[in-house]
């Protein structure tokens, strides 16, 4: 995660790991939209968090 009012070039302060014990949930072939919108949301909710 970034912050993105930082831009794209901002040090990354976090990650997000999804799993799940079925190993069939998830596979090379699902796209990944829905993860970048999830990914967006929480590093704008959680950079309100960081020392300015």
């Amino acid at each position: 995660m970034r912050d993105p009012q930082a831009g794209p070039d901002a040090p990354v302060f976090g990650l997000l790991v999804m799993g799940s014990p079925d190993p069939r949930r998830f596979h090379n072939g699902m796209a990944t939209d829905f993860l970048t919108q999830i990914g967006a949301l929480v590093s704008a909710a959680l950079s309100r968090l960081l020392p300015h």
